[in-house]
């Protein structure tokens, strides 16, 4: 059964045909996102009504040409930010998601939140209990858990971390400063994006696993970069002002996330590295 919104008895109720409209869902297939965004806020500030057919909301119709325009009228309401950071990965027929900041904030899944997952089709939402700084208190015993690795390391100042890292990464640190290689702390700007997009797209494979960022857009990874760069610290590694390598230290408050991404160049095995660290 379909659930249907209560309207109150002395709602003025009008048909939309009886002002300006336009279609969102007709746009929605004709254009992509940013274009169907920019032509509805367009049409609102001249005081048109956006109209759609409710079941095009996540889908597509090829016989009408309509939809999907959830994506579209969300960002134009403000609404279900709790869902721009979500990833869906298929597997076999099971739709499974989580949560790509789940290592920045603590995730406590409300029914709501689990309902809204159900109306788009997905199976099964896996997070991150952060044990290591906020646990979640009491969870309920219909959760299902399981073990996960994650790498944690507490550093109190750079001296006691130069001391303690080992000779072998030493040598290496050492070895890289006569190559040429200088690290550095680098401002966020077009370039950096623009070095950060051509290392995400070197390859297809890292680690023996698929890379989620291969094939992103410049504009993406420039707007992903400038969204976070308010507690976030970029750290390249240049040679001769080539990007051979970059990591982001993510201030949370409570601990610190470092995203390392290395080039094709500079690593001997046949995929490039790639690793995120928790820093207390």
């Amino acid at each position: 059964m379909q659930k249907q919104a209560k309207v109150p008895s002395d709602f003025p109720l009008k048909s939309f045909h009886n002002f300006p409209n336009f279609s969102l869902d007709t746009e929605c297939y004709k254009v992509d996102f940013d274009g169907a965004k920019k032509a509805a806020e367009e049409w609102i500030n001249q005081n048109y009504v956006l109209s759609a057919h409710p079941e095009w909301l996540f889908r597509r119709g090829e016989k009408n040409r309509r939809g999907p325009f959830y994506d579209v009228l969300k960002s134009v309401l403000e609404v279900d930010k709790e869902l721009e950071t979500l990833q869906i990965r298929k597997k076999a027929f099971v739709k499974i998601v989580h949560d790509v900041k789940e290592y920045e904030r603590n995730i406590v899944p409300s029914d709501e939140f689990i309902e809204k997952l159900g109306e788009r089709g997905i199976d099964v939402f896996t997070f991150l209990d952060r044990k290591w700084c906020c646990p979640i208190p009491n969870p309920p015993n219909t959760w299902n858990k399981t073990d996960d690795n994650v790498g944690l390391l507490e550093i109190k100042d750079y001296a006691s971390w130069w001391t303690n890292v080992g000779k072998k990464t030493r040598n290496m640190v050492r070895r890289a400063e006569k190559s040429g290689i200088k690290v550095t702390v680098v401002q966020p700007s077009e370039k950096l994006a623009e070095g950060i997009w051509k290392i995400y797209n070197e390859t297809l494979i890292r680690q023996d696993r698929a890379f989620p960022h291969y094939g992103e857009q410049l504009q993406t990874v420039a707007g992903n970069m400038f969204a976070g760069a308010q507690k976030s610290t970029f750290i390249g590694a240049l040679l001769q002002e080539a990007k051979l390598g970059f990591s982001s230290l993510q201030d949370l408050e409570k601990l610190y996330c470092s995203k390392t991404m290395n080039s094709r160049r500079v690593t001997s095995s046949r995929t490039p590295v790639s690793a995120n660290f928790i820093f207390l």
